[in-house]
């Protein structure tokens, strides 16, 4: 499951490297991936991998919010305490966490939901 619809992730991945003046091969360089990867993610064929979003909003020089296509639009909400910006943090954390501390958070969050 993910947090955000993958269609508005991979729209502004398409937007934000138009507005760098990246082409897709550009970009798929700069990530160490192939032209066609970017293709897919662009299109929604395809989804990054927690690890790689702040991989690709590093690449594009934005913030996680730009590339979650917060930033900017009527979805953005500023207040510290906001809903989307815990989801924003916890993908975050979760991407720079090593594969088996992921597997561990996932199962602990699972026990969590089941519990409600």
């Amino acid at each position: 499951m993910h947090i955000f619809s993958m269609s508005i992730i991979g729209e502004s991945i398409r937007k934000l490297r138009k507005a760098k003046g990246l082409t897709q091969t550009e970009l798929a360089e700069k990530l160490g991936t192939t032209q066609y990867v970017i293709t897919n993610y662009e299109r929604g064929a395809n989804n990054p991998t927690a690890a790689k979003i702040p991989e690709i909003a590093k690449a594009l020089g934005v913030t996680l919010e730009e590339v979650y296509g917060l930033s900017g639009s009527e979805g953005a909400v500023e207040q510290k305490g906001s809903s989307k910006r815990r989801e924003i943090q916890l993908q975050k954390i979760f991407s720079e966490l090593p594969p088996a501390k992921q597997r561990a958070v996932l199962e602990h969050a699972k026990g969590l939901w089941k519990r409600k």
